[in-house]
């Protein structure tokens, strides 16, 4: 199920980057027919309305092609977890990790591994 949920997500972004590249290209088409269809007093700001749109979209595709990653760090036992899962958890569910992998090897019959972020993947002190 987890498995599937990123999956969606990963084809939503990889969607968004496909419309990102055709946004290009049509701004790239219009900015050819205003540099030869349109006259000076107009085609500068043309132009720069399309130059500041297309920094836009390219500064979205990186966005979505880009692997985020974020580092936490501090004191140990002062709610570094607990924030990470109050952020990324959804309303009345904890926020779980999945992985198909086990020690390296793919886990049998195709199925997720799902581990709680909360208590399984942090580590507990004993006390």
């Amino acid at each position: 199920m987890l498995q599937k949920k990123n999956n969606d997500k990963i084809e939503q972004s990889n969607q968004w980057v496909l419309a990102s590249d055709e946004q290009l290209k049509i701004i790239d088409e219009a900015y050819r027919w205003i540099k030869n269809s349109l006259p000076p007093e107009k085609r500068d700001n043309a132009i720069r309305n399309l130059v500041n749109y297309r920094r836009e979209v390219k500064k979205k595709k990186r966005a979505l092609e880009a692997k985020p990653a974020a580092a936490v760090y501090g004191e140990s036992q002062v709610g570094k977890s607990y924030l990470l899962s109050s952020l990324l958890s959804e309303q009345g569910k904890p926020f779980c990790i999945g992985d198909s992998k086990v020690n390296g090897d793919s886990v049998a019959g195709n199925q997720e591994m799902i581990y709680n972020f909360d208590g399984e993947i942090t580590r507990k002190r004993e006390n």
